[in-house]
């Protein structure tokens, strides 16, 4: 079985985690009820995601090799970017409103993510300004 580290998934969100932990570690700092949320909420997204990825490499290799290709590249990405693919692959299309819905992330931080994924060709964009939405490539 290939092997999986939750080390990579954690390191591919490495500013969302040193983010998380000094917050945590400031309200234990100026509170008598620190705040573990954030931190934790993010541990079991990574968590969610190794398990994800875990379950995508035991899974028996199966379908085209296209199917296989987007497979692996979408281990390979960051955990909001996977889920990006995932909502745009589930819907046929994703925009600004839904991927907003979906994720529970600002539009910025969406944003950045959408372009990176433009820029690797992973996600195709349609129209502009306020219209715009996005595809997988055919």
């Amino acid at each position: 079985m290939p092997y999986g580290s939750l080390d990579r998934v954690i390191e591919q969100e490495r500013d969302k985690y040193v983010r998380e932990i000094r917050g945590a570690l400031v309200s234990l700092d100026r509170s008598k009820t620190p705040n573990y949320k954030p931190w934790t909420v993010f541990l079991l997204r990574a968590m969610e995601t190794q398990a994800r990825n875990l379950h995508q490499l035991a899974a028996p290799k199966a379908g085209s090799e296209a199917e296989q290709e987007h497979q692996e590249r979408l281990r390979e990405l960051p955990e909001l970017s996977a889920r990006i693919v995932t909502f745009i692959n589930a819907h046929g299309r994703g925009d600004m409103g839904g991927l907003i819905l979906d994720t529970g992330v600002s539009r910025n931080t969406l944003k950045v993510h959408l372009r990176k994924l433009l820029a690797k060709g992973v996600i195709v964009k349609h129209g502009e300004g306020r219209g715009v939405w996005y595809t997988l490539p055919r």
